[in-house]
């Protein structure tokens, strides 16, 4: 129920806050950034045809931008890890370079975990080529790249010459397709100490995309109390849920879909205070949330004959069996290995006591218990 899967342009993933305002910091964060791909030539080959040296360059500034934005939500004492399905120093290298100039604070690590997979230490130069009319070109320094090219062989794609960077990019690990059998990729991790950089606020707004066929997409619905979208009275009576969290519950608004045949949204789930905040606030944060938390309850057709309009899902039961006490039958075990065992079964597949529960409980969700011993 603490989790939320969300969908958005990494450079402004906004700091998440408790419901008193203060910044939330992550413990661990993982960049794995949108890269050339070099490394997958094993698997896709057709990366060679569209290969270049200027694909590289051109992504530097976005990974080197989601980079340091990864590195502003890591608390101090919190791990970054970078990472690449490409071997291109340009996108590796030079980005944790100019990662360790932005924000002093970061180390790299080394990290002695799975040793038995084969590594290589990060290079600490490299040459920054470009294609000319008659070959490959090799720019020495920033002074040597023509302006008209400035924007994409910025400073920060050459190797450093500070020490102290070069030093650490040694602990950087670059995996080697022949030296495990397997893909490319290069990883960094980095320990941050205390943050001496402040965060930048931006107002740049990604611009919306739009389905091609004018649909919506369903990450752009927002999220709602659940409780300020449906009767829960009339649910926590037919399930007998006693001091049931109802203000952790929310929903996708049924009436900001386009897409609903009803108001009622489809799913409803469970989350933490944090989580279920983030949801109702993503719009407002210019985040698309995917998925958040855990499905709880899921709304049941027209033509099911039940009471109520939702039923417990199987995701979400574990959370809402302690304080259900009605719809719970106590089962022995023959009659829950015949659940467990799955398929249809008529109600004489079970014992009397299950059959005459079941039978008085009438159409909706049951809750089947095993009895102790």
């Amino acid at each position: 129920p603490c989790w939320a899967a969300t969908h958005g342009d990494a450079r402004l993933i906004p700091t998440p806050r408790d419901p008193d305002g203060r910044k939330l910091l992550y413990d661990k964060v993982l960049a794995d950034v949108p890269c050339s791909s070099d490394g997958t030539l094993r698997k896709t080959p057709g990366v060679l045809d569209r290969w270049s040296t200027a694909t590289g360059a051109s992504l530097h500034a976005l990974q080197a931008s989601i980079a340091v934005r990864a590195a502003q939500l890591v608390k101090p004492g919190g791990t970054l890890v970078y990472s690449t399905c490409s071997l291109n120093p340009v996108e590796d290298e030079a980005v944790v370079a100019e990662l360790l100039r932005a924000d002093p604070s970061l180390t790299v690590i080394e990290d002695p975990r799975a040793p038995q997979l084969v590594r290589r230490p990060g290079l600490t130069t490299w040459k920054v080529l470009d294609e000319g009319d008659d070959g490959l070109v090799e720019y020495a320094s920033p002074g040597d790249v023509p302006e008209g090219k400035m924007r994409r062989f910025r400073p920060s794609v050459f190797p450093p010459t500070d020490s102290r960077i070069q030093t650490q990019l040694t602990r950087c690990m670059r995996f080697l397709p022949h030296d495990a059998d397997a893909g490319g990729f290069f990883v960094c991790v980095l320990r941050k100490e205390g943050s001496t950089v402040a965060e930048t606020a931006t107002t740049e707004v990604p611009p919306k995309k739009d389905k091609p066929d004018g649909r919506q997409l369903s990450e752009d619905v927002k999220y709602v109390r659940f409780r300020d979208a449906a009767d829960t009275a009339k649910l926590a009576a037919f399930f007998g849920l006693e001091n049931f969290p109802w203000e952790l519950l929310v929903c996708r608004s049924g009436a900001d879909n386009a897409m609903a045949t009803q108001q009622s949204a489809k799913k409803v789930v469970l989350g933490t205070p944090a989580c279920a905040a983030l949801c109702e606030r993503a719009k407002q944060l210019r985040l698309r949330v995917v998925h958040a938390g855990v499905i709880t309850f899921a709304r049941t057709s027209e033509s099911a004959g039940c009471a109520v309009d939702y039923r417990l899902s199987q995701d979400g039961v574990d959370l809402v069996l302690p304080f259900l006490t009605k719809r719970r039958v106590a089962c022995g075990r023959g009659d829950f290995e015949k659940l467990l065992a799955g398929g249809s079964h008529g109600p004489e597949a079970f014992s009397e006591k299950v059959r005459a529960e079941v039978a008085a409980l009438g159409a909706g969700s049951v809750v089947f218990v095993l009895e102790d011993g």
